[in-house]
Formats: structure tokens, C-alpha cells, sequence
């Protein structure tokens, strides 16, 4: 359905967010304990996002966002801004912390 309707100014884009190496994130925190860093990597996308856009987990360990943006550069901007983020930030599981790059 939102496919169908274009944005009434600018271009949707297609973001594909995937976490590097978190086979080893998986053998440091468990098996049980991933689906929780990625529930909290997913978070922090949502943070991220205007209100129009919409995201999901795709496959494995990648979500995939559907973005508005006025331009090419913006949607590149918000991506550049969402890789520093991520690279910042520390996730919490229990007693652990994982930091992740994407």
C-alpha cells in the first residue's frame, strides 16, 4: 500500500542494515543472548527514522528500511549518521557489553 503512494516531494530508498561479523557477537554473548542485541540494534534504527518510514527485520541479522528523503544526499547522510551511531553506541546484555559496526 505504501508502495503505491509516492512521497509528495522527494525519492524513497531502500536501506539495507546489516551488523558486521556478528557470528562474532554470537559466540561472545550466546546463541539466546543475539536476539537481544538485535532487538536493541533494531531500536536504535527506529530511533532514527521520520515518522513516514518503515522498517523490518528481513533475513538473519538484516533489517531493511524504507526511507523518505528529499534527495540521494540525505538518504546517504541519514546512513552515514546511523553507521556513526551504531559504531558509538554500547549494547547490554545482562552483565556483557557488544559494540557493533554495520
Amino acid at each position: 500500500k505504501r508502495l503505491k503512494k509516492k512521497p509528495k516531494s522527494g525519492l524513497q530508498a531502500l536501506a539495507v542494515i546489516k551488523p558486521d561479523d556478528f557470528s562474532q557477537v554470537q559466540a561472545d554473548v550466546g546463541i539466546l543472548d543475539t536476539e537481544e542485541v538485535l532487538g536493541q540494534f533494531a531500536e536504535e534504527i527506529r530511533k532514527r527514522m521520520h515518522p513516514r518510514d518503515i522498517a523490518g527485520r528481513f533475513e538473519g541479522t538484516v533489517v531493511m528500511a524504507l526511507l523518505e528523503r528529499g534527495n540521494e544526499r540525505d538518504t546517504e547522510t541519514w546512513g552515514q549518521q546511523l553507521v556513526e551511531h551504531i559504531q558509538k553506541h554500547t549494547f547490554k546484555v545482562d552483565d556483557q557489553e557488544v559494540k557493533l559496526t554495520c
